[in-house]
Order: C-alpha cells, then sequence, then structure tokens
C-alpha cells in the first residue's frame, strides 16, 4: 500500500534530511517565489505501493493546491509524459464533488468567475470540490504518485494532529470544512489557528462564551482563543510562572482583534469582585489609543499595525490585575512624510480632522482645511475608509486617553504637536537669491510656518533658522551653514519624523505609568542586595505579542529587513517549543523519539545579527563613514558574506541582496538602507523644541538634550569636522529590543495564536487555498506537521483502534478482547498487516507514516468480502422466496376456482333467507316507529301541563316578593331620609355625631342582613318547590312504567286506541300552546312593571347614599382633627406624668418621631424595638398606656418567660428539640400562643419579635450548608407561623382608634371581597384542625350569613381597607400595632431565605454530576460499567453512569426532608420546578458547546437519563406537581434531534413546528451542525435547510434580536411569601397533654397554658 503522508522531510531508514523549506512564525505573501518552503514528499523502505479503484483520494493541481477525486482504474502500459514515453505503474483518477463541501460555496465559487482557463478549476477561490472541472479525469504515473496523490478522508477534527490522514490536503481540507461552517479555530496541537472571517459572527464573543470557557482545560470545548487565554492563566496560577501568548500572522489576517479577544478575557477572568473598573478597564482602552497613533491603512488592511507591541498585564498577589506595561518596536516613522497611493498615513491625522469640533480646529490652526490641503496627507488619494469612521475614532480615542489618565490640558498638548506635524508638511522651501547654495522659506509656505510655531508654540524665527541652516561645530568653533532646497526639506521631514516618534515614545510611557508599571530598576536599587527569589515570583505576567508577519514584495527595503529579522528570531523560538511539545508526548507514551531531527535557523540569524561580519554590524560601520554610498555598502557585504549559503547577489542587480529566509528567498534593495538606517538627533531642532511652552515637549527634548550633548559634541579628531547632529543605529537598537523580548520570551511558557488570511480581497465566504497553504507553512503549522511526521504522524488511542481494525484480528476470540489484553490484540493486528516500526505507547497506538493506509485498505477489502457473502445470502433467500411465491400462486388458482362453483350455490341459498329476513325487520321496524310516536305526543302531553302549574307557581309567588320589595323600599327610603335630617342636625356635636354613625351603620347593616335572610328562604322554598317537582316527575315515570308494561300485553288494543289519543293530544296542545303564548305576554308586561319600580326605588336609594357620603366625609374631616388633637393631649399627659423630661412635642426629634409612629412608618427594618422619639433615654421613659412598666413584677416574669423561651429556640438541637413525629410545625404553634399570651401584638414598643427573629436567623445560619433537614424545618415553622399571623393580625390605623368602623369602609370592603378573583394558589376553604369538621362548617356558615358590630366574618370589620381573611376558631383578630406588622413582613423575609438557601444548596449538589451526565462514558466490548441498566425505544440496554445515580440520590434525599418536616406542597412545587429549570440549562448549554456530546450514541444516552428523571417524577407527582417536568422541554427536544433517524429528509417546517418548536434557530442550526452519528454513520440534515436556517440568523442579527443560543438560568424567587401563607394549611393549635411539649417547656409552669385547648382556655 501506497504511503499517502506528505511531509517536508524524506526519510531513508533512520536518517533525516531537511530541504532549504520551512515553516515560518508570521504569515507572508511572496510573490517572487511561490514555491519556497514548499513540502517535500516522505518515502519508507516499502515500494510496492498501490492504489484500489475506488480509492478517494487528493489530486495536486496548480490553481487549487489540492482537488478531490477516486480512483477509477489501475493498470500499466505507456504513458506520455514531459520526460518521454516508459512502460509502467499508472492510475487513472476521475474529479468527483467533494461530498463534505457545501453547494452553497461551490455556487457562489462559480459565479465569482473562474478566471483559469484550461486547468482543473478556474480563479483564485479554490474550491475542492470539481465536478465541473475539465479534464474530468487524470492519469498519473506510479513515480509521481508520491507527489500527485493523497488519501482522502471524510471526518474533521477540532484538533488536526488527530486525522487519520496527515498531510498538508488533509490539513486544506479541514480547515476548509469548519470555515464553511463558521468554525474559524482550529487546533494543530497547541496551535491555535485563527483564519479570519472578516464578517460578524453572531455569539461568538459574547459574555456567556466568555462564561463558558472558565475553568475550562483546552481541548474540552471548542477550539476558541478564549481557550489559550485560559490555558495561560491557569497554567500562570498554577505553575507560578510567567506566560507569553504570541500572535502572528500577515496583514489582515486579524492579529489585532485576536489580541483585543485574548486581554478582554483576561480582564474578564482576573476581575476584581466589584466588576471591570479601574487598571481592567485602563489596559482594555490602551488598544483603541494606540491604533490611533500607530495603526495605518495599508495595500492588505485598513487598520494595520505599523509597529510591533508587547503587552505584559501584570497580577497580583491575589491573581488579580494589578497593572500593565507595554513594549513597542520599530515605529515607521517614514510614513509620517512618505505615504504611498492607495495607502493612508496614521489614523490620527486623519481622525483630527473629521471629529475635531470648530473651537478646536481653530485653537490648532485647522479651520477651513482638509485633508488635501496638507502635503502630508494629500500624496495618496485614498482620504476615507469604508468601515471605520474618523469621526467615532476620534471619539473613542479622546475617550480612552481619559479612561487611561491623561488630563485635559495633555490632550490638548497632544493634539497640538499632531497638528504642528501637519503644519510642517507645509513649509516649502525655494532658493535663496543672495546664495544658490541657501535657502529660504517661500513665500506662499510663511502662514504654514506661522501655524506650525503657534501650536507648537515654539518661536518662529527660531524655528525657521533650524529648518534653512545647520551648525557645524569645528576645532576652531562653531560654523553655521546654510542648506539647500533638498537638504532643507529632508531636515524638515527629520523634524517631522523625529517629533511625531517622541510623541509616539511619551504616549507609551505615560500609558505605562497610568495602568501601574513601575521600572525593575528602580524597584532593585531601593531593595539592593536583599532581592530574594519569592519577590521575584510574585512579578507574574501574561505577555500578549501583536507583531508583524514575514514580508515580501516585489521592493523590499529596510522595514521589510528588520521586519523579518524580527521573525527569524521568533521562528527559532517557535521550532524549538514546537519540538519539545512533540518530545513530550513521546516521553509521557514512553516510546523512542531519539530519531527526530530538529531543524534550526540560527545560521541567518548569525549572517544577520554576529557582531563580526553581519550585515548590522556592517551597516553601522557604512553609517558611520559619511561617504560610504549605496554601491559601496553593497560590495562590503558582498566580499563579507560570500561564503554564506543564506546569502546571495542578484544576477542583474550590483546593489540588491538575496537573503534565504525560512519562508522563502527575498531580494533586498540597499539603495536606502544607510539612511534609513539613523536616527538623526538634531542639535537644532532639540534646542528649539525644548524652549516649547507646551509641557510635553519641554519635558521630552529637555530629557534627550543632555543626552545628545553628552554623545554629539565629544571633541572631534583631528582634522576633522563635526555636525552638530548625532544619529543612532536603528538597526542595532532593534536587534538589542529583539534580544530583551527574546529573553522575555524564554523566561515565559509560550502559546501561540496563528491568524490566517483566507483570501487577498478581505471578504467573507471565500477560501483561497494556495494562499492558505502559503501561510501555513510561513505561520508553522506545516512544520508542527513536519515535526509530528517525522516520528509517528498517525496515533489513536487504543480503545479506538480496537473499534475500527478489531476486525482484522487473526483470532475471532481476539475480536472481543477481555481487558487486559489489549496489547495481544494489538500485536495480532498490526503483524497481520504486516507493518514495521510501529510503537505502542501507554493510552495510544503509534503508527509510522503510511501505515494507517495499509490498514485502511485491509479493512476495506474485509468489509468487501463480507459484503459480497451478505449477498450471496440475500440472492439465495430472495430465490427460495420466489419459488414458493410461485407454487402457492398455482395452488391458490385450484383452490378459488373450485370454491367458486361452491359460493355460487351457497349465494342462491343465502339470498332466500335473506329475503325472509328483510321482510321480518320491516314489519318489526313500522311497529317500533308507531310506538315511538305514541309516546313521544304522552310526554309532551306531560311537560305541557307541568309547564302551565310552574308558571303558574312563579307568577303567585312573583307578586308576594313585589309586594314584599315595594314595602321594604318605601320603609327603607322614609328611614334614610329621617336619619339624613337627625345626621344634619347632629353635626355640630361631634360626640353626638359619631354616636349617631355607629347607630345608622348597624341599622343598615341588619336591614342588609334582614334583605338576604329574606334571599336565602326564597332559595330555600325554591329548592323544596324543585324536590317536589322531581318527585312528582319520578312517581309520574314510575306510573307510565306500569301503563308501559300492561300496553304491551294489549298492544294491538292500544295501538287503536292511541291512535285517537294522539289526535286529541294534538288538539289539546295547540289549546296549550295558544295559553303558554298568552301567559308569556303577560309575564313579559309584569316584568317591565316591576323593572320600572326597582330603577326608580334604586334611584331614590342612590340619592340618599350620596347625601349620607357627604355627611360622612365631613364627619371623617372632623374626625381626623380629633384624632390629633387627643394625641396633642396624650402627649402633654406623658409629659407631666414624669417631671423634669423634655415633652414630646418640644424635644429634639420628639414631634417628628411620634408622627412617624402614628403613621405607620417603620423606623428601622432591622429593629422591632420601636423608641418613642430620637432624642435620647429621657424619652425612652415616656411610653403609651398599652405597655407595662418595666419594673413591675408582671413585666419581670414576662421577660424571664421570653428569655426562656428565645434560649430554648437558640439551641443548637432546636430542630431536634421542637421536631414531632407527624411533621407538623409544633414550634410555630408555641410562638404563635405564647405571643397571644403575653398580648405582644397590642404593643406599641418591644424587642420580643427581634428575640425571636434572632433565634430563628442564628439557628438558621448555623445549619445553612450542613443540614437541608434542619434548613426545611426552619421554613415550614416560619412559613406556619406566619400564615397564623396572616389570618390573626389586622390593620389599626388612627382614624379608627376610637369608635367602629366607617360605613363607607364597610361598603368598600364588600364590594371588593365581591369583585376579588379566587386565590391564584388554593382554591379550597381554609381550615383549621384543631376544632372538628361539624364546627368548621358552622363557623363558615356563621361567617357567610351572621353581621355583628365585630364583623369578623367576610365583609365584616376587620382594618378598614385591608382585604378581609379567615379568622382562625377560638382566637379573636387582633388589631396589631407597628411592631407586630414588621415582625409579620421579617419573618417573610426570613422564609425567603430559608427557600434560597435549600435551592443553592440543592444545585451545588446537582452541579458537579451534570456536565458528567451530558456525555456518555466509552465502553470497550465485552466491558461492564458501573451504573443503572434502563431499556431504550430499541429494546437494547443503555448503561447510566453513577453520576445519574448521584442526581437521582439528591433528589431523593430532599424530597425526603421536604415530606418529613411538611413542607407546604405549594412551596414545593415551585422549589422542584426551579431546581429542574436549572437542571435544563447547564445540560442544554453544555451540549451546545461541545461537539463530542453531540453524537447519536450520546443521545441515547442522555435520553436514558432524561426518562429515568421522568420516572422520578411522575413517581412523586402527588408531592412535586406537574410543573418541573415542563422545565426538562429545551433539553428533551434536543436530545429528540439527535437520536431521530432519516435526519436528511427533515425540512425546516418539520423540525422547527413538530419536532423541536421551543428550540430557536441558533440553538438548531448549532445541533445540526455540530451532529455526528458515532453509531450508524449517518448524515445530518441537508444543506439546503442548513442554509435557510443561516439565512434566519442573518436576518435576526440585522433586526438587532437577541442571537445567543445559549439558555440562562433564573435565580429569583417565583413566589409571593404574603399570596401563599393566605393559603390554606392544616395547623393544630392544641397540645393534647404536656408529653406533647418538649421537655424544658413541659417542666415550666409559666408555660402550662399551651396543654390547654385554645377554644376552653383562650390565650
Amino acid at each position: 500500500p501506497f504511503d499517502s503522508s506528505f511531509q517536508p522531510i524524506k526519510m531513508a531508514k533512520k536518517k533525516t534530511t531537511t530541504t532549504k523549506g520551512g515553516a515560518g512564525f508570521g504569515g507572508t505573501q511572496n510573490d517572487d517565489d511561490d514555491e519556497s518552503g514548499a513540502m517535500k514528499e516522505t518515502t519508507t523502505n516499502d515500494e510496492n505501493f498501490s492504489f484500489d479503484v475506488g480509492t478517494p483520494v487528493w489530486v495536486k493541481d496548480a490553481n487549487h493546491a489540492w482537488v478531490a477525486a477516486s480512483i477509477s482504474k489501475v493498470g500499466s502500459g505507456d504513458l506520455s509524459s514531459g520526460e518521454g514515453t516508459s512502460s509502467s505503474l499508472f492510475f487513472e483518477c476521475t474529479f468527483a464533488e467533494d461530498e463534505d463541501d457545501g453547494r452553497e460555496e461551490k455556487k457562489k465559487n462559480n459565479s465569482n468567475g473562474g478566471n483559469g482557463g484550461g486547468g482543473k478549476g478556474g480563479g483564485k477561490g479554490g474550491d475542492l470540490s470539481l465536478a465541473s472541472a475539465q479534464p474530468t479525469t487524470i492519469v498519473i504515473a506510479k513515480e509521481n504518485a508520491k507527489e500527485d496523490l493523497a488519501l482522502r478522508e471524510r471526518n474533521t477534527e477540532e484538533d488536526m494532529v488527530k486525522l487519520s490522514y496527515l498531510h498538508e490536503a488533509g490539513v486544506l481540507h479541514n480547515l476548509r470544512r469548519r470555515y464553511a461552517r463558521d468554525e474559524i479555530y482550529t487546533y494543530t496541537g497547541q496551535i491555535l489557528i485563527a483564519v479570519n472571517p472578516f464578517q460578524k459572527i453572531p455569539h461568538l464573543y459574547d459574555q456567556a462564551m466568555m462564561e463558558m470557557y472558565g475553568g475550562a482545560e483546552q481541548g474540552e470545548l471548542s477550539p476558541h482563543v478564549y481557550a489559550v487565554a485560559e490555558a495561560a492563566y491557569k497554567q500562570m496560577l498554577s505553575e507560578g510562572g510567567s506566560q507569553s501568548i504570541l500572535v502572528s500572522g500577515e496583514s489582515g489576517a486579524g492579529k489585532t482583534e485576536t489580541a483585543k479577544h485574548i486581554m478582554q478575557y483576561l480582564a474578564h477572568s482576573a476581575k476584581h469582585e466589584d466588576g471591570t473598573s479601574g487598571v481592567e478597564k485602563q489596559v482594555l482602552e490602551t488598544n483603541p489609543l494606540l491604533e490611533a497613533f500607530g495603526n495605518a491603512k495599508t495595500v492588505r488592511n485598513d487598520n494595520s499595525s505599523r509597529f510591533g507591541k508587547f503587552t505584559e498585564i501584570l497580577f497580583d498577589e491575589e491573581d488579580k490585575i494589578s497593572g500593565a506595561a507595554i513594549r513597542t518596536y520599530l515605529l515607521e516613522r517614514s510614513r509620517v512624510v512618505r505615504v504611498s497611493d492607495p495607502e493612508r498615513n496614521f489614523h490620527v491625522f486623519y481622525q483630527i480632522l473629521a471629529g475635531a469640533s470648530k473651537e478646536e480646529k481653530s485653537k490648532w490652526r485647522l479651520d477651513g482645511k482638509t485633508f488635501e490641503d496638507f502635503y502630508y496627507l494629500n500624496q495618496s488619494k485614498c482620504v476615507k475608509l469604508e468601515r471605520i469612521s474618523d469621526v467615532v475614532g476620534y471619539e473613542e480615542t479622546q475617550n480612552a486617553m481619559e479612561v487611561v489618565g491623561i488630563s485635559e490640558s495633555e490632550r490638548e498638548d497632544v493634539f497640538g504637536v499632531v497638528s504642528g506635524v501637519l503644519h510642517l508638511g507645509n513649509i516649502d522651501f525655494s532658493p535663496s537669491p543672495e546664495d544658490e547654495d541657501a535657502s529660504v522659506v517661500a513665500s506662499n509656505a510663511k502662514g504654514s510656518l506661522e501655524d506650525a510655531a503657534s501650536v507648537l508654540k515654539v518661536d518662529k524665527d527660531r524655528l525657521e533658522k533650524a529648518l534653512i541652516s545647520r551648525q557645524i561645530v569645528t576645532a576652531d568653533g562653531a560654523i553655521l551653514k546654510p542648506l539647500s532646497v533638498s537638504d532643507a526639506k529632508h531636515n524638515r521631514d527629520s523634524l517631522a519624523k523625529m517629533l511625531y516618534s517622541r510623541l509616539f515614545d511619551w504616549l507609551v510611557e505615560r500609558i505605562n505609568q497610568a495602568i501601574g508599571n513601575k521600572k525593575e530598576d528602580e524597584e532593585d536599587a531601593e531593595d539592593g542586595e536583599n532581592i530574594t527569589g519569592d519577590k521575584k515570583s510574585k512579578r507574574r505576567f501574561i505577555g500578549v505579542l501583536d507583531i508583524y508577519g514575514f514580508e515580501s514584495f516585489k521592493k523590499n527595503s529596510f522595514e521589510q529587513f528588520c521586519i523579518n529579522f524580527a521573525n527569524e528570531k521568533l521562528q527559532q523560538h517557535f521550532n524549538q517549543k514546537v519540538f519539545k511539545m512533540e518530545q513530550e508526548e513521546y516521553e509521557k507514551e514512553a516510546i523512542d523519539w531519539s530519531y527526530i531531527e530538529f531543524v534550526d535557523n540560527q545560521d541567518i540569524l548569525d549572517v544577520i545579527e554576529r557582531k563580526v561580519g553581519g550585515i548590522i554590524s556592517l551597516l553601522d560601520e557604512s553609517c558611520i563613514m559619511t561617504s560610504t554610498t549605496s554601491e559601496q555598502f553593497a560590495q562590503k557585504l558582498f566580499s563579507a558574506l560570500d561564503d554564506e549559503k543564506r546569502f546571495s547577489k542578484p544576477k542583474r542587480s550590483q546593489i540588491d541582496f538575496t537573503l534565504n529566509h525560512y519562508a522563502g528567498d527575498v531580494t533586498y534593495e540597499s539603495e536606502n538602507f544607510i539612511e534609513k538606517n539613523k536616527d538623526y538627533a538634531i542639535l537644532e531642532h532639540t534646542e528649539v523644541l525644548s524652549t516649547s511652552e507646551t509641557n510635553i515637549l519641554r519635558l521630552i527634548f529637555e530629557e534627550k538634550e543632555n543626552e545628545i550633548l553628552n554623545e554629539g559634541n565629544k571633541p572631534p579628531p583631528p582634522r576633522a569636522k563635526k555636525s552638530a547632529m548625532k544619529f543612532t543605529s536603528i538597526g542595532n537598537s532593534f536587534k538589542h529590543q529583539l534580544n530583551d523580548l527574546m529573553k522575555k520570551l524564554h523566561g515565559t511558557e509560550p502559546h501561540f495564536v496563528r491568524c490566517v488570511k483566507p483570501n487577498q480581497a478581505s471578504v467573507p465566504s471565500t477560501f483561497e487555498n494556495a494562499n492558505i497553504l502559503q501561510q501555513l507553512r510561513c505561520g508553522g503549522v506545516l512544520e508542527a506537521v513536519r515535526i509530528s511526521c517525522a516520528g509517528y504522524p498517525s496515533r489513536k488511542p487504543i480503545e479506538l483502534f480496537l473499534t475500527r481494525f478489531g476486525l482484522l484480528a487473526p483470532d475471532e476470540a481476539a475480536k472481543f478482547f477481555t481487558p487486559g489484553k489489549e496489547r495481544e490484540a494489538l500485536e495480532g493486528i498490526l503483524n497481520v498487516a504486516n507493518l514495521q516500526e510501529w510503537q505502542i505507547g501507554k493510552t495510544k497506538v503509534f503508527l509510522r507514516s503510511g501505515q494507517m493506509a495499509v490498514l485502511d485498505t485491509l479493512r476495506s477489502k474485509k468489509l468487501g468480502w463480507a459484503a459480497v457473502e451478505i449477498q450471496k445470502h440475500v440472492k439465495r433467500r430472495v430465490a427460495q422466496k420466489q419459488y414458493k411465491r410461485t407454487k402457492s400462486a398455482a395452488e391458490t388458482v385450484n383452490k378459488y376456482a373450485r370454491g367458486m362453483f361452491a359460493r355460487k350455490i351457497v349465494r342462491e341459498i343465502r339470498q332466500t333467507k335473506a329475503v325472509t329476513a328483510i321482510q321480518a325487520f320491516v314489519r318489526m321496524s313500522i311497529c317500533k316507529k308507531q310506538f315511538a310516536e305514541t309516546k313521544e305526543a304522552a310526554v309532551k302531553i306531560q311537560t305541557l301541563a307541568r309547564a302551565v302549574k310552574a308558571r303558574k307557581e312563579f307568577l303567585e309567588l312573583k307578586e308576594r316578593n313585589l309586594a314584599a320589595i315595594r314595602a321594604q323600599s318605601v320603609y327603607r327610603g322614609q328611614l334614610a331620609r329621617n336619619r339624613v335630617k337627625e345626621i344634619k342636625k347632629e353635626q355640630r356635636d361631634v360626640a353626638k355625631m359619631l354616636e349617631a354613625k355607629s347607630e345608622l351603620e348597624k341599622k343598615l347593616e341588619a336591614e342588609r342582613a334582614r334583605a338576604k335572610m329574606l334571599e336565602l328562604q326564597r332559595e330555600e322554598e325554591k329548592v323544596k318547590r324543585e324536590a317536589e317537582e322531581e318527585e312528582k316527575r319520578k312517581n309520574a315515570e314510575k306510573e307510565r312504567e306500569e301503563r308501559e308494561a300492561k300496553e304491551k300485553i294489549e298492544r294491538e288494543k292500544q295501538q287503536e286506541e292511541a291512535a285517537l289519543a294522539a289526535k286529541k293530544a294534538e288538539e289539546e296542545l295547540k289549546e296549550l300552546r295558544e295559553r303558554a303564548q298568552k301567559e308569556e305576554l303577560l309575564r313579559q308586561e309584569t316584568e317591565q312593571t316591576v323593572k320600572k319600580e326597582l330603577e326608580e326605588a334604586n334611584k331614590t336609594a342612590d340619592q340618599y347614599e350620596k347625601a349620607l357620603r357627604e355627611a360622612l366625609e365631613e364627619n371623617e374631616k372632623l374626625r381626623d382633627r380629633l384624632a390629633v388633637a387627643e394625641a396633642e393631649l396624650d402627649s402633654f399627659r406623658n409629659g407631666l406624668k414624669t417631671p423634669g423630661t423634655t415633652m414630646m412635642t418640644g424635644g429634639p426629634g420628639g414631634g417628628k418621631s411620634r408622627a412617624r409612629m402614628m403613621n405607620g412608618t417603620p423606623l428601622s427594618a432591622s429593629s422591632l424595638n420601636t423608641p418613642m422619639s430620637a432624642g435620647g433615654g429621657e424619652m425612652d421613659q415616656s411610653v403609651d398606656k398599652e405597655v407595662p412598666d418595666s419594673t413591675s413584677p408582671q413585666t419581670i416574669s414576662l421577660k424571664e418567660d421570653h428569655e426562656a423561651l428565645r434560649a430554648l429556640m437558640g439551641h443548637e438541637r432546636a430542630h431536634e428539640i421542637f421536631a414531632t413525629p407527624d411533621g407538623s410545625p409544633a414550634l410555630a404553634v408555641i410562638v404563635f400562643r405564647c405571643l397571644l399570651r403575653w398580648k405582644a401584638f397590642s404593643l406599641e414598643r418591644t424587642s420580643l419579635f427581634e428575640r425571636i427573629l434572632g433565634a430563628f436567623e442564628n439557628s438558621l445560619n448555623r445549619n445553612a450548608k450542613d443540614d437541608n433537614k434542619a434548613v426545611a424545618f426552619w421554613l415550614t415553622n416560619a412559613f406556619a407561623l406566619l400564615h397564623l399571623l396572616h389570618r390573626t393580625l389586622k390593620n389599626s390605623g388612627n382614624r379608627n382608634r376610637r369608635g367602629g368602623v366607617g360605613i363607607l369602609d364597610r361598603i368598600n370592603s364588600t364590594i371588593s371581597s365581591r369583585l376579588k378573583s379566587p386565590p391564584t394558589m388554593f382554591n379550597q376553604q381554609p381550615s383549621i384542625s384543631g376544632s372538628s369538621d361539624k364546627e368548621n362548617a358552622d363557623a363558615n356558615k356563621t361567617r357567610r350569613t351572621s353581621v355583628d358590630g365585630n364583623g369578623h366574618g367576610n365583609g365584616g370589620g376587620g382594618g378598614g381597607g385591608e382585604e378581609s381573611v379567615t379568622a382562625i376558631l377560638g382566637v379573636k383578630q387582633i388589631e396589631a400595632k407597628y411592631p407586630g406588622f414588621l415582625f409579620r413582613q421579617s419573618l417573610g423575609m426570613f422564609c425567603e431565605k430559608a427557600y434560597g438557601i435549600l435551592r443553592d444548596n440543592t444545585k451545588s449538589m446537582i452541579s458537579p454530576h451534570l456536565g458528567s451526565c451530558i456525555q456518555a462514558p466509552r465502553q470497550r466490548t465485552g466491558a461492564i460499567v458501573g451504573g443503572k441498566s434502563t431499556n431504550d425505544k430499541d429494546g437494547k440496554h443503555m448503561q447510566l453512569s453513577s453520576h445519574w445515580m448521584s442526581i437521582l440520590e439528591e433528589l431523593d434525599t430532599i424530597l425526603l426532608a421536604f415530606t418529613e418536616n411538611n413542607v407546604p406542597k405549594a412551596l414545593t412545587s415551585k422549589f422542584f420546578t426551579q431546581i429542574f429549570c436549572f437542571i435544563n440549562v447547564n445540560m442544554f448549554n453544555a451540549l451546545l458547546l461541545r461537539r463530542e456530546c453531540c453524537s447519536f450514541s450520546n443521545g441515547e444516552y442522555i435520553a436514558a437519563g432524561l426518562s429515568e428523571l421522568e420516572n422520578w417524577l411522575n413517581k412523586n407527582a402527588a408531592v412535586v406537581g406537574e410543573a418541573p417536568k415542563k422545565e426538562l422541554r429545551f433539553i428533551n427536544q434536543a436530545v429528540q434531534l439527535l437520536v431521530i433517524n432519516q435526519k436528511p429528509r427533515k425540512t425546516l417546517n418539520e423540525i422547527t413546528l413538530e419536532l423541536c418548536p421551543v428550540l430557536s434557530i441558533q440553538q438548531l442550526y448549532r445541533i445540526c451542525t455540530m451532529y455526528w452519528d458515532d453509531k450508524y454513520g449517518t448524515e445530518t440534515v441537508n444543506q439546503d435547510v442548513l442554509k435557510q436556517m443561516k439565512n434566519s440568523m442573518m436576518d435576526e442579527q440585522s433586526n438587532n434580536q437577541h442571537n445567543s443560543f445559549l439558555l440562562d438560568d433564573d435565580s429569583s424567587i417565583h413566589f409571593n411569601v404574603e399570596e401563599i401563607a393566605e393559603s390554606s394549611l392544616e395547623i393544630t393549635l392544641d397540645f393534647q397533654s404536656k408529653d406533647d411539649l418538649p421537655e424544658e417547656l413541659a417542666e415550666n409552669e409559666k408555660f402550662a397554658f399551651l396543654s390547654t385547648r385554645l377554644t376552653a382556655g383562650g390565650a
């Protein structure tokens, strides 16, 4: 079999050699050599290789790199090739459509128009599927097959190292398929590949995604940049060492955005508890600030970083972000003064012109000017960008500077310097009229000179002098030399570049100061030699490197040289790391790896950076000699580096040189190397700018001035003159920066992210194969593959290997191996395949290149033989069935022929018999019809007779009722009129008016009660009449039955009589109908008359009630005034009782405190002891008359009782002391009866309630985490006590302090009770089990019918305006004071807290098992996995893991705690509804985020577990209710979609409307794209359905709809405590004996009242 893996090295026996190609660190676009770095083939010692017909393969193509095909023919003969004619083995390949690629992408590539004529496809789009390509077949010779063919597989992997065929075609195919599904991230070992989608992908970077990847191991979830950031963060925490994340790629690949996402995730993971604030926000805001000053539009990217950046995110001892440090590398300063078309200058120049206000533009001399008015900007025609707004960018830059900490004055100075750079570019020069070699500022540029001096705040003359002249220092002194026009322009550009570069450096330094960067040198100097290792280890950071990728253009200059030098450095670091990871893998599996060769690029680095004879050192020598030209510098390179293999000289150029980099050959033009290597520091420029009034410029250039003077003003050598300018070697500085960076990186653990640009047009959904391959080579991906394939490229876990190739075992028994004998089975399989040099590790099987293809070929052959054997048996079975069918048909024909004659004879006999039967039935039907008509007539007669009698009785009753109503109406009207007159007379005297009002209310209630009694009597009489009529009807029916029995005997005689009776009945019926019509008319007239009289009576009553209401409103005003007067009188009396105390109305705060207590306003939510005033201890002595004296014996005894009960409740075993066998709330009953006994609800000041709640809170906190049963006990008792308080307490407002309840209050209470809807949770009438059923029924009846002055029934008095509640039998409703109501409110909050603790404890117990329940454990053949076995739909056994059983056990435990403590059913149902909602949300989110869980077998496993949960719910439905079952609908429908058969036949409507109506389009699309069938190999839904889903998602995204596919867990309290507390509960208030009480209370005589019956002994 043929070795199909294509690797970049050749392996001959055990010795390896490498070609000049390799892999690179950054991305590249090589315009000259597209084949540089190409992968070479890998050969083995097996020369007899072949392909079978039908084998799917990849064929190498010039335009598309690799295309899909299949072997259609294998033969031998003469082939015509480019090298001649030869006779050899050949393979004929037929191009086939790649079934894994979507139709939509192929249509898009075809619609874009292929421009490759005559090849195997057109255009650069790179469609792997070429069904329409010409020619359709291709013939490949055997000797070329190794390079042009590769085996093809359908599966894709999130980690490409797991691919069965690991070669560049497989890597390209895997990336393409995932890119088509918007899966832009893929692993290659520890390397993350990110393909730029050039569009926003929904839900990929939202908050929920960050939360999901938090704490997850790398590889556990789908590939993501968050996974890399999380791995770095966790490794830093676990190992304590610094980490680095290296982001690389070519321009436009998405490096900057990827670095942003990494920093955002780190800020989210390491943020402080109060959220992202302070340092985290400042670190994130550095990105837009540096992008504005360091990014620009290039040919390939609209937002290209023109500098390298290494951001160190620092962490403190608490693993939180404490600051950051930013280091920049090689800013492209030349872009400030020179821009190529269609590129742009740095963004900040365009932002300030587009976004600055009129005042700002006027300040910076920019008003009225556009981009075309500035020389540094109008060199390119590109001004605006399509996807970047300069106005928004200016606002973001200003905001970022503000967040970072740059003050407003500093921001004005910064933008003033930017404006000054623009004005400098407009300064032009002309020859001086006095001297041809001198220059002056042109007349038309005087304004620009003045503008530049104004915004830079320097002297205009000094600036002009610095631009047109230069000072030369000689031994005799300084000489002022004028500059020519060209030299002046060059001097101007040097000033602009230096000014912008220094400003950029100041910004970076200012940012580092703001975000907490502290120089390590200063710390070391302060600490001296006492710096310990612990201190150094605390300086942990995660570095994010965003640096330029490898560049190769048609013309390459000094910038490309430095960039490629940096990539060579980073590539060496990358190669060492990849080799180390592969080495660790082999050591982990304990296999031999000693023969793998490591490729190093140190030779090219030596050519560039060595101190003697290196390119940089030679360049510095040429820069020192000012007379050196580019030609001389090139000749110096040629002579010094002639023997270097990596250095060469082009044939047609004298100044160019070529370097052989890891990514290919690059030719550099050395023409401008010397000039660009010099970083001039001109003394005149420094002196001018150091005198600026701008603080920033003065600060920058004053610090640099001493350095320039020390370095530039040294005495010149003899006979030499020295300019007052000093240059710094940019190349040498950059080399030192790289060395420092590499030291940093070597001290950290690296993580690699390779950004890939899918196409050069930067458009979405376009994948260019050749371009991707080149970037993979330059990005190190194929280098990682090369290192992996150099040893054992094919590696599979032992279980998966045996599952796939177990059928190749030589012994039948070896297929079903037992645990512990896996190695014997593996060796047997590999020996049968005749493979060599394989190794078996601890958990994996390692195969050499091509050996996996051998095993697949043998497996295919064995499966083909098995298929032939199956077909043989099937065909034999079909032939046997056909023969038997023919024989049976002949026998059937004979049988039916004989039967036909027999049936003919039988038919005649049956017809005769049928005619006779029909006649009998016809006669019988006629008799039945006559009898039915007679019966119907008799029934009608009886009905009419009874109706006449009923109408007569109804009219008589109605007349009596009308007379009574008229009499009552007249009487009540007269009484009302008389009472109104009396009320008007009594308004002058308040006391009389209150008494009269009370009597009037009682009389009105009595009248209404009497009217209600009359109505009940009428209803009872009506019921009696109906009962009598029913009895008569039954008697009549009995008589009718007897009559029918007699008529049956004498049928013939009765028929004749019935005919006569029917005729007579019709006549009587006619008469009865006429009488009924007359009676109906009479009834309607009577009703109209009565209705008119009733309306007149109602109008009269309304008038009386209106007059009465006006009088009562006036009474209310007077009553309020009386209440105020009484309050003032009480305060005055209390003040007189205690001499020397402050008066209530006069003390500080006294009046306000009293007013607050009268109005019922709570003073403090945490204190139930309500003081009378806020003035101090003196006012506490003045209490209401209801509060007993604290020094009295009665009060001391009560306090002792209080302390005894509180101490008992605060005991550590309080929940065991008060526990009862039946779970009844004994503690609630004891507390309730004690409060009634002590009359605590009538006190306006007491601390008893606070102490009770304190005992409850302490006991709950003590058992909150470890004892759910105790928490359930406190929840039940608190809830029962709250229920008793709701039915006992009623409000006592100020206006009801004296006298009864107002009549309007009672009217409103009655109306509201009639309009109030029934209870929402409990629909039964509340009852107390302490009394008998008969007593309850009597009490309910009394509440419905009785009307008394106390108002204990429905509609009675109780709390004016408050809704009526059912009182407890034996306990009067109490008008409680403010502490009582505050205690009831606090008790409700306690119930919610206990409920929340139970819910959180249950979630914490269940949560660890949910992650394992979502994925089925792997089972080997013959192995047994522990757990519970259940049956699926097919009858097969599915083993449940112990995690499912643990969840069921936790649910049983918490349910047992609820039932033992009699937790109300409503709370139980709400609780388990929220728990199952939590299970549904977590399992559903985990299923959508883990592709390995979206398989067919895993769906069956989850469905089995869900069925167990539903069985549990059905078994306990009487306790938990039906609501929890509905909460599992999301996960149920998702699992149903996984296990449904024939998915490709399902339409979108069938899926969304019938199969999964609850799931959203995003959720369905996620499941369908992640689905894979590991059991039967079926496909997911068809591509048309996926296309419709994707279009729907994009429409929702464009409409700004919520597009997250994850569910949210609701942790709120889903019930109203007061609402549930008003429902029915059966609570026994009486204890049968002292034995039912706790021992501590039973022995205390002061609690003896608890053993007495409440109805007998009272409370």
